[in-house]
C-alpha cells in the first residue's frame, strides 16, 4: 500500500508540473493596450503660431500622428519633434509598442486667428523739404520686414526692401507695407514727400549714342538754361573739376561719353553715358550669279553686291583684282575652263573680301563609261570592267553611293565584287566635259525564285512614325496548298476552300516557322529559326515570315508610291474598286479562293489584301514612337501580328493599316501566310 501512495504521489508531482509549464505561455499576444498620446496645449482658439508637443508615459512608445484629417498608423509620420501650426489644423495621434496594443486615436483640432502685422510708421515725417531728405520707417511688430515703393503703385513683397533710411532728392509719394511669415500684412500706409529744390535737367546727345559707320560729332546740351555741362571720355564720373563743354566733339573712333549738368542753387543734374561705336562698315563680297563646278557649252556669269552703289573689279588670270583691274559692268561669257576672281569697293567702306569661281567650261562631253558584264543580279562573285571610249579619258568610281568626282577612287583593274553593291562611275578627260554619273546595282547572290518579287527598300510612315526598310524579296502569292504538300509531304486541313491553288491555312505561327526552315533546308539555304526557342536570325539567307513593317511597305507598293500618300488597301485607294483587288465578306462563299485571282498591287503581289490574313514575325505590340530602321516588333508577347483581311471579313480589315493579332499556337480557317528573303 504504501508503495501505492508513492506511486500517486509522484503522478501528481507530474501534472502539476505540467499544468505549470502549460500556463506560462511566453507566446501569447498582449492584452494590454497603450494610454493614447497626450498634447502639450488643449484644442481651442488661439492668436498666435503653435509649436505642440506629444508626450506618452511609456519612454519606448513611438507616436504617430497625421495633419491632413486621415487616421495615424505606423505608415503616418513618426513624432520626432514639436509640431509647427500655422494655420488651423487637426492633429490626430497614435501610439504603438510591441508589447501592447495600439492606444486609441487622440485628435484635437487648433483653431488659430492670427494678428495682422501692425502698419508701417513714417520715422520721417511727410511734408516739404529743400534740397533733400532722409526717409526712416519702423514697425511695431517685432521680426516684420517692410516693402515700400516711389512709384504710387501698391507695395508687395515683390518690391523693395526697407533695409535702412534711404536719401531722396526730389518729390515722391512712398507707400510702404509690413510682411511677416505666416501673419496676415499690414494695411498699406502712404507719406506724401515734397522736395522744393530742382535739379539741373539731364544733358542730352546729339546725334544719339549707338554704332556708326561714319565719324560722327556730338553736341551736349542741357534744357536748364544756363547750365554748364562737364564730361569725360575716358571712362571715369564726371565733376566739376572734370572737362567743362564748349563746343561739339569729333569723334573717330569708339568712345563712351559721361557727363553731368551743373547750376548754383540747383542740384546736379543726373549722371549720364552716351556709348558711340565707330565701325567702318565692309562692302559686301560680290556673288557669282553662276555656281562654280564643270559645264558643257559657253556659260554667262553675272556679278552683283548687296552694298548700294559699290564697284566691283575683277581678273580671269587667276591674278588678285584690285582697282586697277576690269570694272565690272556687263555679264561675263565664258567659252573655256576660266576662273574669275572679284572684288567690291566703296568709299569710307573697308573694301569686300576676294572672291573667286572656277568654271570648267567645256564644249565637247567625255563619253559614257561602260560595265562589263552589265548590272544586275549574279550568282557569286563577279569582275566588273570599266572603259570608255573617249582618248585619255580616267574612269573614277565610288561603292558608298556618293557620287564620282576626280578624289574618289581611280578605275586601274577590273574591279571583283562578292556581295551586292551600288557601283557609281564617271568619267573625265583633259578639255572634255565630264560624262554622265553611271548608278549601277550588282546584286551578289542565290536569286530567289521565279514567283518571288524584289522589294527596293525605302523610307515610309506607318502614321506614328517613320520607317526604313532594307531590300528584300516576297513571294507574289500567298503559298499555296500544293506548296505546303512539296515540301513537308502531307496536305494541310482545308475545311473552307481545298486544291493545290488555293491557299494553305489552318495552320498554327509554329507550323508556319517549320516549314519556313524545311523548305529553306530542301533548297540548299541557311534556315532563319531556332526551333528550340523559335527566334529569327534575320541574316540568315532561307525563308522567314515578314515583319509587319515589311509586310505594310510591300502591300502599299514599296517605293512606287510616294511615303506618305499610299494605298488605303493593297493595290487601290478606292473602296468601290476593292472588288477587283481582294476577296473578302462582300464576295466571298464562306471559302477562301485560288491564289492570283484577282488583280496585283504595284509590285505585282497579290491578295495582300482579302483572301486569307497572313502571318507576321513579329509578337503583336504598340508601334514604336520612334524613327526606326528595319524593325522587328516587340521581344516578346502573347499573341503575333495577322495582317491583309480574310475572305470573312470586311473591307475595313483589308486596310494596309489595319492590325489584328492571333494566338501562334491556333489555327485558323482564315490566316494563311508569304514568305520573305534577304537579299545579297
Amino acid at each position: 500500500m504504501c508503495r501505492s501512495m508513492k506511486y500517486i504521489f509522484n503522478l501528481l508531482l507530474v501534472c502539476s508540473f505540467l499544468i505549470t509549464i502549460s500556463c506560462d505561455d511566453t507566446t501569447s499576444k498582449p492584452t494590454s493596450q497603450l494610454t493614447s498620446p497626450s498634447f502639450s496645449l488643449n484644442a481651442g482658439l488661439y492668436n498666435d503660431i503653435l509649436e505642440i508637443e506629444l508626450n506618452h508615459e511609456n519612454p519606448q512608445a513611438q507616436i504617430y500622428y497625421t495633419l491632413d484629417g486621415s487616421l495615424p498608423s505606423e505608415n503616418s509620420q513618426l513624432y520626432q519633434e514639436a509640431i509647427l501650426v500655422v494655420a488651423t489644423t487637426t492633429i490626430k495621434a497614435i501610439a504603438y509598442h510591441s508589447s501592447y496594443k495600439a492606444s486609441e486615436v487622440n485628435s484635437k483640432t487648433f483653431w488659430l486667428n492670427l494678428t495682422p502685422v501692425q502698419d508701417p510708421i513714417f520715422v520721417t515725417e511727410p511734408g516739404t523739404y529743400y534740397y533733400e531728405e532722409t526717409i526712416a520707417l519702423e514697425c511695431p511688430t517685432q521680426g516684420a520686414d517692410i516693402f515700400y515703393t516711389l512709384d504710387g503703385s501698391q507695395p508687395s513683397q515683390e518690391s523693395q526692401k526697407y533695409e535702412q533710411a534711404f536719401l531722396i532728392t526730389e518729390s515722391y509719394t512712398v507707400k510702404a507695407r509690413a510682411y511677416k511669415q505666416y501673419y496676415p500684412s499690414s494695411e498699406t500706409v502712404t507719406a506724401n514727400y515734397e522736395i522744393t529744390l530742382p535739379s539741373v535737367a539731364v544733358p542730352t546727345f546729339t546725334p544719339s549714342p549707338g554704332l556708326y559707320d561714319l565719324n560722327q560729332t556730338v553736341s551736349l546740351h542741357s534744357a536748364t538754361q544756363a547750365a554748364a555741362i562737364y564730361y569725360t571720355i575716358d571712362g571715369s564720373q564726371p565733376t566739376i573739376n572734370s572737362l567743362l563743354y564748349n563746343e561739339p566733339l569729333y569723334i573717330d573712333s569708339s568712345i563712351t561719353i559721361k557727363a553731368i549738368a551743373v547750376k548754383e542753387d540747383y542740384l546736379n543734374s543726373p549722371m549720364v553715358a552716351g556709348q558711340y561705336i565707330i565701325e567702318y562698315q565692309t562692302v559686301a563680297a560680290p556673288e557669282f550669279s553662276l555656281e562654280p563646278g564643270y559645264y558643257l557649252g559657253s556659260q554667262t556669269v553675272s556679278i552683283e553686291t548687296a552694298t548700294p552703289s559699290a564697284s566691283i573689279y575683277y581678273t580671269l588670270d587667276s591674278s588678285q583684282p584690285s582697282q586697277a583691274s576690269q570694272l565690272y559692268s556687263n555679264p561675263i561669257e565664258i567659252s573655256e575652263p576660266t576662273t574669275i576672281k572679284a572684288i567690291a569697293f566703296k568709299e569710307f567702306f573697308y573694301d569686300s573680301p576676294i572672291v573667286s569661281a572656277e568654271y570648267k567650261v567645256y564644249q565637247e562631253a567625255v563619253e559614257n563609261p561602260i560595265l562589263d558584264p552589265p548590272p544586275g543580279n549574279y550568282i557569286g562573285m563577279q569582275v566588273v570592267t570599266l572603259s570608255c571610249s573617249t582618248p585619255g579619258a580616267q574612269i573614277y568610281y565610288t561603292v558608298n553611293g556618293t557620287i564620282p568626282t576626280e578624289s574618289s577612287y581611280l578605275y586601274i583593274a577590273p574591279l571583283s565584287i562578292s556581295q551586292t553593291t551600288v557601283l557609281n562611275i564617271r568619267a573625265f578627260a583633259p578639255g572634255y566635259y565630264p560624262s554622265e554619273i553611271q548608278g549601277s546595282r550588282y546584286l551578289i547572290g542565290n536569286p530567289a525564285p521565279n514567283d518571288f518579287v524584289f522589294v527596293e527598300g525605302g523610307s515610309f510612315s506607318n502614321y506614328i512614325a517613320d520607317v526604313t526598310i532594307s531590300s528584300f524579296y516576297i513571294s507574289n502569292h500567298e503559298i499555296t496548298q500544293a506548296d505546303y504538300f512539296s515540301t513537308m509531304g502531307f496536305w494541310p486541313d482545308a475545311p473552307n476552300g481545298f486544291g493545290a491553288y488555293h491557299p494553305a491555312y489552318y495552320l498554327t505561327w509554329y507550323e508556319v516557322v517549320a516549314y519556313c526552315n524545311a523548305r529553306s533546308i530542301e533548297e540548299g539555304l541557311v534556315p532563319c529559326y531556332n526551333l528550340s526557342n523559335w527566334s529569327c536570325d534575320y541574316e540568315a539567307t532561307g525563308y522567314r515570315l515578314p515583319t509587319e513593317m515589311e509586310w505594310m511597305y510591300a502591300a502599299k507598293g514599296g517605293n512606287f508610291q510616294p511615303e506618305t500618300d499610299y494605298n488605303t488597301y493593297a493595290g487601290t485607294d478606292n473602296p468601290n474598286l476593292l472588288i477587283d483587288y481582294a476577296w473578302y465578306n462582300m464576295l466571298a462563299n464562306n471559302s477562301c479562293y485560288q491564289v492570283r485571282g484577282k488583280l496585283a498591287n504595284q509590285l505585282g503581289l497579290y491578295d495582300m489584301s482579302g483572301n486569307v490574313y497572313e502571318w507576321c514575325n513579329d509578337w503583336y505590340g504598340n508601334y514604336s514612337t520612334e524613327n526606326q530602321t528595319n524593325p522587328t516588333g516587340p521581344e516578346t508577347g502573347d499573341s503575333k501580328v495577322i495582317k491583309g483581311g480574310a475572305w470573312n471579313t470586311w473591307s475595313d480589315a483589308c486596310k494596309i493599316t489595319s492590325r489584328d493579332h492571333a494566338d501562334p499556337a491556333i489555327s485558323s480557317n482564315n490566316i494563311g501566310f508569304r514568305l520573305v528573303r534577304r537579299t545579297y
